[in-house]
């Protein structure tokens, strides 16, 4: 009986020890973080510049973003503006449709919400500032007082459970 125990025992730890010996496959490399790059770079004519060594961010060029993917149903993309004053029309609506992609958010509610969420950034003696739509969040960092620019990063906010385009597979 003790032997048998003992048998158990080492497979048990042999099998275990086995289970986390094998590769961890990287966020981004998970099916859902695939199908955002890919409504990304449709979406935004981006192009991909690299992977972060994490595999947690994408990075893109043209203009310089970041995709976050950090789990199931959290994912996000964040969009600088580093050129001084205010960003242009044209800025705002590449962030619009960069949060489409990730989100499945109304894309004229996210570009209404990202200018809303800037001027409230602006305002905001921490410089930051964020906001809710419908499945997306949004936050806004301003950067004037250190020499202009912006950064904002539009999240998941359980998009996956209502939005249909995240949900086509």
């Amino acid at each position: 009986m003790r032997l048998c125990g003992t048998a158990i025992a080492i497979l048990l730890v042999f099998g275990t020890t086995s289970a986390f010996a094998a590769p961890i496959e990287r966020a981004a490399d998970s099916a859902e973080c695939k199908g955002i790059i890919a409504r990304l770079l449709e979406a935004t004519d981006e192009s991909f510049d690299h992977y972060s060594p994490s595999g947690e961010d994408v990075f893109f060029r043209n203009p310089k973003s970041v995709l976050s993917c950090t789990g199931h149903r959290h994912a996000g993309i964040s969009l600088t503006w580093d050129e001084g004053g205010f960003p242009p029309n044209e800025w705002f609506g590449l962030l619009a449709k960069a949060g489409k992609a990730v989100t499945g958010a109304d894309l004229t509610k996210l570009e209404s919400a990202s200018r809303q969420c800037y001027r409230s950034a602006l305002k905001d003696r921490t410089e930051l500032a964020d906001m809710e739509i419908p499945n997306a969040k949004i936050e806004c960092q301003d950067f004037t007082p250190d020499g202009g620019g912006l950064n904002i990063s539009i999240w998941m906010n359980d998009a996956l459970s209502v939005s249909p385009v995240l949900n086509e597979r």
